[in-house]
């Protein structure tokens, strides 16, 4: 009886050292296939925490941060007076990746949704207000934006990550 249990102590650490090498080799081959890589923003924002982008006039505000890269966009604060939308576009580009809309409200609001097209990491983009004409549907040239008091739109810029 003694020589059985020592046998089977025997086979149960050579199991469990057998399950320790298996998980150790897939962790050394998951490393191999998919190696660490370097963050794709630039240097000046890689290791940042995200920034708050804040633009206001006085009936009407948009708060966002700095977003993660892909299709989800969100908006940490809205406040306006009337009907409005969210509108995302790179940084030096006319064409709208999405537009999000924000019915009116007495207070600050958040939200987002799903962009038509991905932030791509390290890219700067701005976030634009625009007040909606009362139809509920975004079209630029009936929804004008919403500017400050100077004349100049309300929007935030931030970076995607």
């Amino acid at each position: 009886m003694r020589t059985y249990n020592t046998t089977m102590s025997r086979w149960n650490s050579i199991a469990l050292f057998g399950l320790f090498l298996f998980a150790g080799s897939l962790l050394v081959l998951e490393l191999l296939i998919f190696p660490p890589q370097e963050p794709l923003a630039p240097p000046e924002i890689r290791d940042k925490p995200s920034e708050t982008h804040r633009s206001a006039s006085d009936h009407s505000s948009l708060l966002v941060t700095d977003q993660d890269a892909g299709v989800r966009f969100f908006v940490q604060g809205i406040q306006t007076d009337r009907a409005s939308w969210v509108v995302v576009y790179p940084q030096n580009s006319p064409e709208s990746l999405g537009a999000f809309f924000f019915p009116q409200y007495n207070g600050i609001q958040s939200g987002g949704g799903i962009l038509q097209q991905p932030l791509k990491s390290g890219e700067r983009y701005r976030a634009v207000l625009y007040g909606d004409d009362g139809d509920m549907s975004f079209h630029p040239e009936n929804d004008p934006p919403i500017s400050d008091g100077t004349g100049r739109p309300i929007q935030a810029e931030f970076y995607a990550r």
